[in-house]
């Protein structure tokens, strides 16, 4: 995807509080910053820690959370404002792969070990903090050497996926039993061994 996409341009902070500030007098109790790489938030010098500042100061919605983030848009000086409660203890964080050369054919900016470390510094403070990601198996030209790095990378995490029908971990194995065009055009298929 980082091929495909176009340069990211940032909402004006006044635009996006006065949008909350409306949502909260409709009622909502929640709002989502969301974007297709929302840690990398930059309006005229402002960025996502900034941003959420401001939030924070002056609007009163109970709650904010972040959609997706990447390891390389998180910092220690970021994580310190989940000291307010308002700011819901979820990360959504981007692994997509456990190889670090999986990761350099998708043009990301990190490493496994890159995660680990966002990881762990996540969990040092958001002590009960819950962490999603995404993670692709079948990449196009992905060895079992790689896809190995992949599973061990995944499991050493403790992220849990559900297995429960309609959920997308579930649903995404069945497009794997369907025959989707993504697995059409890969040279090989994920191991029947790796699916839980």
């Amino acid at each position: 995807m980082p091929f495909v996409r176009a340069n990211e341009r940032s909402m004006p902070p006044d635009t996006i509080i006065n949008d909350i500030k409306q949502r909260t007098a409709e009622g909502y109790q929640e709002v989502v910053l969301t974007g297709t790489k929302v840690g990398a938030y930059n309006s005229s010098g402002m960025d996502l820690k900034g941003l959420l500042e401001r939030i924070l100061d002056e609007t009163t919605i109970p709650r904010i959370r972040l959609s997706s983030v990447q390891p390389q848009e998180i910092s220690q000086r970021l994580i310190k404002l989940w000291k307010d409660k308002r700011l819901c203890p979820h990360f959504h964080l981007s692994l997509q792969s456990g190889s670090a050369s999986v990761l350099a054919r998708m043009n990301r900016r990190y490493r496994p070990v890159d995660y680990q470390k966002v990881i762990k510094l996540i969990r040092s403070e958001v002590p009960l903090v819950a962490i999603t990601t995404d993670v692709i198996v079948g990449f196009p030209g992905e060895t079992d050497k790689e896809l190995r790095k992949v599973w061990s990378s995944a499991s050493g995490l403790v992220l849990p996926a559900s297995t429960s029908s309609h959920t997308r971990y579930a649903l995404a194995r069945q497009q794997q039993k369907w025959g989707t065009q993504s697995r059409t055009k890969q040279k090989r298929s994920v191991p029947k061994k790796c699916w839980r």
